[in-house]
């Protein structure tokens, strides 16, 4: 049996197949084309078919049949979804300068200390909330067409299972989840006006989400009974892959620029 894992960066997507005994079986990657996106914007859609792609691509290099796919994928970038779970816009990515004056509201409103104790984040506008409320100012027929919304990777967990859930680690990320009780803060995502309906329902890194869609599945030419399941924030994810998961270990993910 083999186990495949999906990671979704910001400006490609990964898929990686290991056995049962953690040997390596195959590999693909996609870098996403720069004229269809610009630095600060992603579109999901184009993400889930490059996704689909690599998935395809490493799945052929086995000879094994792959039991589970678990997603991984970077934080913050949110996307709003119509009444047929269709992607609306382009996500903003935590790059995006906007959302310094929603972040600035909600500060003023609920006081730093509330949302540092409560989101166990320093208010900043690169968080989901303060870029979902600037797409809501800006574009108010947004919030009159959701259905959901999602970060990256559980959009794909999604698009694979039709399960909507977002690990504890990628909640974490939007500025408007409880780390103290585990639940989407309420206050902020009324004040921020989401609907807490919207938003995908909270798990522990590693739940499983179900089966691979049968047309997913149909449509890639691997098997039906794929378990997907939901892997977590990238960085953890590496802090994970390089063993510190004890009290008192660390890693540092600093992202250093060459001279």
């Amino acid at each position: 049996m083999a186990i495949a894992g999906i990671d979704i960066g910001t400006t490609g997507c990964k898929c990686t197949i290991y056995n049962r005994e953690g040997h390596f079986l195959g590999e693909a990657y996609k870098e996403y084309p720069t004229e269809q996106t610009d630095k600060h914007t992603l579109d999901a859609e184009m993400v889930w078919s490059y996704t689909k792609d690599v998935l395809r691509e490493a799945a052929l290099q086995i000879q094994v049949p792959l039991e589970a796919i678990g997603v991984t994928s970077f934080g913050e970038a949110a996307i709003w979804l119509n009444h047929q779970m269709e992607p609306m816009a382009p996500s903003l990515l935590y790059t995006h300068p906007d959302g310094q004056e929603q972040c600035d509201r909600l500060t003023n409103h609920f006081g730093k200390a509330y949302i540092t104790r409560t989101t166990g984040l320093n208010p900043n506008p690169m968080y989901s909330v303060s870029k979902l409320m600037y797409s809501r100012e800006q574009r108010p027929g947004q919030a009159t067409e959701c259905q959901g919304i999602c970060c990256f990777g559980d959009f794909i967990v999604y698009m694979l299972s039709g399960v909507q859930q977002m690990d504890y680690s990628l909640a974490s990320r939007t500025m408007a989840f409880d780390i103290n009780h585990l639940k989407w803060d309420e206050a902020i995502l009324e004040y921020a006006g989401i609907d807490k309906a919207w938003m995908p329902n909270p798990v522990q890194i590693g739940t499983i989400a179900g089966k691979i869609r049968s047309s997913v599945a149909e449509e890639l030419g691997i098997g039906r009974n794929i378990i997907i399941v939901s892997g977590c924030h990238d960085q953890i994810a590496a802090s994970i892959g390089t063993g510190a998961y004890q009290p008192g270990m660390a890693v540092e993910g600093v992202q250093r620029q060459s001279c």
